[in-house]
C-alpha cells in the first residue's frame, strides 16, 4: 500500500493506523497569479496592446472556471473544487460504489476511508468499464489506482471528484457495482466474444 501519492489536483496521504486517507488540495498560487497577471502583461507590453490585456483579464476572471485547464482558477481552485464535490456527492448519494468520504474542511482537505485492498486486474481495468458502461471513456477510469476492493471483493471508487465520473456513477453505477469482476481478463473476453 502506498502511503503517499500525488495527482494532478490533490495529494493523498494514507494513515493506516487510523484507517483513513487524507486528500489535500493542490493549490499553486504562483502559477495562478502568473497566468492572471504576468503572462498577459509580458505579451501585451511587448506588442503595446493594453486592450488585449484587459480583455484577457476579463475573460480569466469571468469566463474561466476551475475546470478550464491553464486558467488562473485551475491552478488556484481545482483541487479544492474536486475535494468539495467529492464530499457532497458522497453525502447526497451514498452509492455502494463510493469509498466513504467522512469529512471535508471546505475542500482544502478531505478525510476518506482508506483503501482496503488495491485493485489488481490481469489487464487494464478500463476495458471492463467500457464494456459495462460505454460512458466510462474518461480519465478517471483508466487507472486501477483510482479503485479498490472492499472486504467482500466489491468495487469501490476512490477518486470521484470529477464531474464526468459522478455522471457515470449516477447513470451506470448500479450495473458496474453488480457486474464488475476483479478477476476479469481481456484476452479471455476476446476469445469468448469474437467480432
Amino acid at each position: 500500500m502506498k502511503l503517499y501519492d500525488e495527482g494532478t489536483t490533490r495529494i493523498v496521504i494514507a494513515v493506516p493506523l487510523l484507517g483513513v486517507a487524507i486528500k489535500i488540495a493542490r493549490i499553486n498560487p504562483l502559477k495562478g497569479l502568473q497566468r492572471l497577471f504576468i503572462f498577459p502583461l509580458k505579451y501585451t507590453i511587448k506588442k503595446g496592446n493594453f486592450k488585449k490585456f484587459w480583455n484577457y483579464l476579463y475573460r480569466e476572471t469571468t469566463e474561466c472556471n476551475s475546470r478550464s485547464i491553464n486558467s488562473s482558477r485551475y491552478y488556484l481552485f481545482r483541487g479544492i473544487n474536486a475535494n468539495w464535490q467529492e464530499f457532497w456527492f458522497y453525502l447526497k448519494n451514498r452509492h455502494p460504489l463510493l469509498q466513504p468520504t467522512y469529512f471535508s474542511f471546505f475542500g482544502l482537505f478531505n478525510i476518506q476511508r482508506i483503501a482496503y485492498k488495491p485493485l489488481i486486474t490481469k489487464s487494464e481495468c478500463g476495458c471492463q468499464f467500457i464494456i459495462l458502461a460505454p460512458r466510462t471513456l474518461t480519465h478517471g477510469f483508466e487507472s486501477a489506482a483510482n479503485f479498490c476492493l472492499d472486504k467482500n471483493d466489491k468495487l469501490k471508487f476512490l477518486d470521484y471528484g470529477d464531474e464526468k465520473i459522478r455522471k457515470v456513477i449516477i447513470s451506470d453505477g448500479d450495473k458496474i457495482y453488480q457486474q464488475f469482476d476483479p478477476d476479469w481478463d481481456y484476452e479471455e473476453y476476446k476469445k469468448s466474444h469474437p467480432d
